[in-house]
C-alpha cells in the first residue's frame, strides 16, 4: 500500500499506510520500522503546505523512534518540529512530542517545564483549540 501511495504521490494515503503498518509492527521488525520512519520524513516533506498533516507524519516518526528505543533521535525530531512550527496547533503537538520523550527518559520536571512553556507560547495566539490543548499538556 505504501509503494502504491508513493507512486501516486498521495501523501495522505502514504500516511495512512505508515500508520497501519506501525500499529501492527513488532519491536524486532527493525528494517520495516526504519523504512516506515524514512517514509514519515518523506511524507512530512510532501505535506509542508499542510502543517498539521506534516506534524502528524513527524508524530508517527517520533513514536516509531520511541518504540524502537531511539529516544535521542525522537527528541531531535520533536525539537526540530517545535523550532520550525509557526501554527499554534503544531507548536502544541510538537511540545507534546517533546514531553513524550521526556517521559520515556524519566525527566518529569523537564516534561512539566515543556508543558508550561507550550501553554505560554500559545496563550496569546487567539487559537482556542491550541490553547486548550496546551492546557491539557499541563494536566
Amino acid at each position: 500500500a505504501l509503494a502504491m501511495a508513493r507512486e501516486a504521490g498521495n501523501a495522505k494515503q502514504m500516511l495512512g499506510s505508515i500508520r497501519s503498518y506501525l500499529d501492527r509492527a513488532k519491536w524486532w521488525e527493525t528494517a520495516g520500522v526504519d523504512e516506515a520512519t524514512a517514509a514519515c520524513a518523506e511524507t512530512a516533506e510532501m505535506l509542508q503546505a499542510e502543517p498539521l498533516e506534516a506534524a502528524k507524519a513527524t508524530e508517527l516518526q517520533v513514536g516509531a523512534c520511541i518504540y524502537t528505543n531511539q529516544v535521542n533521535k525522537a527528541m531531535e525530531l520533536a525539537t526540530s518540529l517545535k523550532s520550525a512550527a509557526r501554527d499554534p496547533q503544531v507548536k502544541v503537538k510538537a511540545s507534546k512530542l517533546v514531553i513524550d520523550c521526556h517521559h520515556v527518559l524519566g525527566d518529569m520536571d523537564k516534561a512539566l517545564e515543556e508543558a508550561k512553556q507550550a501553554t505560554a507560547a500559545v496563550a496569546g495566539s487567539g487559537d482556542a483549540e491550541a490553547v486548550a490543548a496546551a492546557h491539557g499538556l499541563v494536566v
